[in-house]
């Protein structure tokens, strides 16, 4: 019951190869919905799942580049009906894109690590490529 990260992604098969999917518009990605929604949205699932008796508890994704796992994250974790945490994934759709390499940093600070690498460019190299 997760919301997807982009409007746009691209699923990898060993069967079907890459097939590309179009969500609506109107479709909440993660950022948008957010990582307390999300929580409590999968608490509140799990416990309408315990009340049947036939409950299979739910294994949870946990955003890492939206939340910290730190002490109050597992006492919150723990207070909740939750069993179990599945992969730790990052949702914010710049982090998914490789199109990007330099897409988790500003402009100014690329801007300032390739000047600084063009302007060394006529320096010799003095790594020793055999350490």
């Amino acid at each position: 019951i997760a919301p997807p990260i982009s409007r746009e992604i691209d699923r990898d098969s060993s069967t079907l190869g890459v097939q590309s999917y179009k969500f609506n518009p109107k479709c909440e990605i993660a950022q948008e919905v957010g990582w307390d929604t999300f929580f409590e949205l999968n608490a509140e699932w799990q416990v309408m799942m315990d009340k049947t008796g036939l409950a299979h508890a739910i294994s949870m994704n946990w955003w890492s580049d939206m939340t910290t796992m730190d002490k109050d994250f597992m006492s919150r974790w723990i207070e909740s009906p939750l069993k179990s945490l599945y992969y730790s994934l990052q949702v914010l759709p710049d982090t998914q894109d490789k199109s990007d390499v330099y897409a988790a940093l500003d402009n100014a600070d690329v801007d300032s690590y390739l000047s600084e690498i063009l302007s060394n460019e006529n320096q010799p190299v003095t790594c020793d490529c055999a350490e």
